[in-house]
């Protein structure tokens, strides 16, 4: 209560003498308590010196408190605070100026009583911080409302400092602390008090960190973490759980979920195991581990575990479809394609099932049963591109090539960038022979994806095909640059070039894809065509002789054969007749041909001897009866020569040489009979 005193102009003189008796009346009062004081002061301090010798402290203590009691109710100073008494948990304790009381949540207290200066304790009272009343002397206080204001200062709310404060009037005159005792449970009870997620975490976690072994504790706080988006800390939290408690069911079916939600695939598979173990007919487990080893490509043992959750749950569509699409992965895909028939008859509404139904048909061929399936998928999805360009698909299969194009371009309408739709509209126009359509797609996706090798090597084919050499030659040495090896490409390169009549270029490729592996004999008579052409004789007789080399086989040999003779390369013709003959001792023609090489080298006796074993195999060739001849007609032996000239004439009597070169010899063997004895 605040009084206001108003001043007049002109005070009444009764007043004043009222007012001077008063403060007579009050001086006299405080010289009676002074002079009492002081008498009692002394008493006391005789009494304490004649009975207590050498206890002369507390005599001072004592009177020091006389001399505050009498300060305190002369002028009024503030009295000295010694104790407090409090009784806690049934417990009578004395709490000093410099001590503090210790607080749990579980505490209940009474401020029994205020020890100070002062006479009978007149205007001093308590204040506990929080408690809400003006004077909380013998109040029944509970531990848990101080724990509750402490934790919710230290989290930022702004609380004062707990404790009791001692007040005498409206002025402190002593603080005493709460020394709180904070356990996990008060932070458990915090974490119940708010919504807030965010809290909610730092308030377990602080528990968590108090009772280590709680294993229930990090559980919650596991499931906020994972609430809260931060599956990396709840992960960490369900490990300390099992570290502690290996088979705790509900953290390792968390923390395996975190796992798959992670893509921690490896690490998954033993929890699901453990989790199989305690229960075998968890077909969700199964199902899950199946998912994990799909997600590792191990496809045979997702198989056989998405089987074991089947036998679990029969009726899952879900389980059907996954497994139906491992399946694929494995190559069963009638196996796949029945199952997929299966859930789709279950959940024929399901758009996913419908797409993986319409792609099993496509890729089985059924591409009439896929048709309506892509439509009604398209009739749902009308932005689908790969439904339309599935659906294209489909119609090529069933020769519909106006609708599987129209389909396609439907297709890169919505997507105008999909190089695989791309593909498919140009490999259309290419089956179709339309090679300009089919390389204006190729050149399209060149453009999306420079460098596409596949877009390429189409590119170059289409262009061979369409006679467009120069194209498909910078094409095929594009593709080259990035495949120095391909023999394939050579060949296809250097038959662009030799369209050009780059004869040289050619050869170039044609010799490459030799050397890189190519097979086909015809490359090898090419080859040595081209170089025959260009006049490389060397070149052309190194390709034969490789030819030989890498397939030892009469074609080889022949055509070395062949070139050897018609560069007079006699011994070359030579070795390539006798590896042939090796080869097939038994052909006449053989020995025939290496009769004409050794004529042809000048050595007539060796032509002759396989002249004659030529036609030991083979009479009737009037050819090697006429070499024979012209054999011996230059050894001079004029009635062996015409002796065979007469044989080739009798077996071709169409034979110009053999008619004119009989009485040539007769002539020669009479001048040579009776030349001689003339």
């Amino acid at each position: 209560m605040v009084e206001i005193y108003k001043t007049r102009s002109d005070p009444d003189p009764g007043d004043r003498m009222r007012k001077r008796e008063e403060r007579k009346r009050r001086r006299l009062k405080a010289l009676a308590a002074g002079t009492v004081a002081v008498l009692v002061i002394a008493a006391a301090g005789f009494l304490a010196w004649r009975f207590l010798p050498g206890s002369w402290q507390p005599v001072k203590d004592f009177t020091g408190r006389l001399r505050n009691t009498v300060l305190t109710a002369v002028k009024g100073r503030a009295p000295a605070f010694r104790f407090l008494t409090v009784e806690k948990n049934g417990e009578n304790l004395q709490v000093a100026r410099d001590g503090s009381l210790e607080i749990t949540y579980r505490d209940e207290f009474v401020v029994l009583a205020v020890e100070t200066d002062t006479l009978w304790q007149r205007g001093v009272t308590v204040d506990v911080e929080g408690a809400g009343e003006e004077n909380d002397l013998r109040r029944l206080l509970k531990g848990v409302d101080i724990v509750d204001r402490f934790l919710s200062a230290e989290n930022g709310a702004g609380a004062p400092k707990p404790g009791i404060h001692v007040l005498y009037g409206e002025r402190e005159i002593a603080f005493v602390p709460f020394e709180v005792n904070v356990t996990a449970q008060d932070w458990l009870r915090q974490a119940r008090k708010t919504e807030d997620t965010r809290k909610q975490i730092r308030f377990l976690a602080r528990a968590a960190e108090m009772q280590k072994g709680d294993v229930n504790v990090r559980k919650a706080l596991a499931s906020l973490y994972v609430k809260a988006g931060m599956t990396e800390k709840a992960a960490r939290e369900y490990e300390k759980v099992l570290a502690s408690s290996p088979g705790d069911t509900a953290a390792l079916e968390a923390l395996s979920k975190l796992y798959l939600k992670e893509g921690r695939y490896e690490e998954v598979l033993p929890l699901y195991r453990e989790i199989i173990g305690q229960n075998p007919k968890d077909a969700g487990a199964y199902a899950n581990i199946a998912y994990a080893y799909e997600k590792l490509g191990q496809w045979g043992r997702a198989a056989a575990n998405y089987r074991a959750s089947l036998e679990l749950n029969r009726d899952s569509g879900e389980i059907r479809y996954r497994l139906a699409r491992v399946l694929e992965k494995t190559g069963s895909d009638k196996e796949a394609l029945a199952l997929y028939e299966s859930v789709h008859k279950d959940m024929p509404e399901n758009p996913a099932v419908l797409n993986a139904l319409a792609d099993g048909y496509l890729k089985a061929g059924k591409y009439r049963e896929a048709i309506p399936l892509y439509r009604d998928v398209i009739a749902r999805e009308p932005r689908n591109g790969a439904a339309y360009a599935n659906i294209g698909l489909a119609y090529g299969g069933i020769g519909e090539w106006n609708r599987e194009v129209a389909n396609y371009r439907k297709a890169l309408s919505l997507n105008e960038k999909d190089t695989v739709v791309l593909m498919n509209l140009a490999l259309a126009y290419e089956k179709r022979k339309h090679y300009d359509e089919a390389a204006a797609e190729y050149e399209r996706i060149l453009t999306i994806k420079p460098g596409d090798g596949d877009a390429l090597g189409r590119l170059a084919d289409v262009s061979l095909a369409a006679k467009n050499y120069g194209k498909a030659a910078a094409s095929y040495e594009a593709l080259l640059s990035g495949a120095p090896g391909d023999a394939a490409l050579h060949v296809k390169a250097g038959t662009a070039y030799r369209a050009l009549k780059n004869d040289g270029k050619a050869a170039e490729h044609f010799d490459l894809a030799l050397k890189n592996g190519w097979k086909d004999p015809g490359l090898y008579r090419d080859l040595a065509a081209l170089y025959d052409g260009l006049g490389k004789k060397k070149k052309a007789l190194e390709i034969c002789e490789r030819y030989a080399a890498v397939k030892p086989a009469p074609e080889a040999y022949t055509l070395w054969a062949e070139y050897s003779m018609r560069y007079r390369e006699y011994s070359g013709a030579i070795k390539a007749y006798e590896r042939m003959i090796a080869l097939e001792p038994k052909r006449g023609e053989l020995y025939a041909g290496l009769g004409l090489a050794y004529s042809a080298k000048g050595d007539l006796d060796r032509a002759i001897e396989n002249y004659r074993k030529a036609l030991r195999y083979d009479r009737e060739d009037d050819v090697t009866h006429l070499n024979l001849a012209a054999a011996y007609e230059k050894k001079g032996r004029y009635e062996e020569a015409l002796k065979a000239y007469t044989m080739a004439y009798q077996l071709n009597p169409g034979s110009a040489e053999a008619a004119r070169k009989i009485p040539e010899m007769k002539i020669r063997i009479l001048k040579q009979k009776y030349g001689k004895k003339g």
